[in-house]
């Protein structure tokens, strides 16, 4: 698995942990039957799923040559409904509040080499007729 894939996989982990009541999970796009999994989350369930997309890297930054690094982007896509019913003061937006905390300045450990931080830039809302769809664009910086 590529450096790019492990990193969208540690911030998944990252994510799955920080919500605990099994409403939200998380997972890396992998070219696997979205919608599926998304009508298996959010249909007939009180629950969100967000979902992990790869989009590439932009720019490499070799002007420190003892740390070279590169910034890669992920664009971290939450799927809901715009409340869950059945849990009092659950709103789609406190769910990308709380995504969006979790992961921005987060310095994981040292299990994956190289991995400096991740930073949350932006947060979209994405039309859609049957769900509330928030997108975080995220980036990773790591070194060369």
């Amino acid at each position: 698995m590529s450096r790019s894939l492990r990193i969208a996989e540690f911030m998944a982990e990252r994510l799955n942990e920080h919500f605990t009541s099994g409403l939200v999970s998380a997972m890396v796009f992998l070219r696997k039957d979205l919608k599926t999994e998304i009508a298996a989350k959010v249909g007939k369930i009180n629950g969100a799923l967000i979902v992990i997309y790869y989009d590439g890297f932009r720019n490499a930054d070799a002007s420190g040559a003892m740390n070279p690094t590169v910034t890669r982007y992920y664009t971290v896509s939450i799927h809901t409904r715009p409340l869950l019913r059945d849990v009092v003061d659950l709103h789609a937006e406190d769910i990308a509040e709380e995504a969006a905390k979790a992961l921005h300045a987060w310095e994981p450990d040292e299990t994956l080499e190289g991995f400096v931080e991740i930073t949350v830039n932006s947060c979209d809302v994405e039309p859609d007729q049957t769900l509330l769809i928030y997108q975080l664009e995220v980036q990773a910086i790591s070194r060369l």
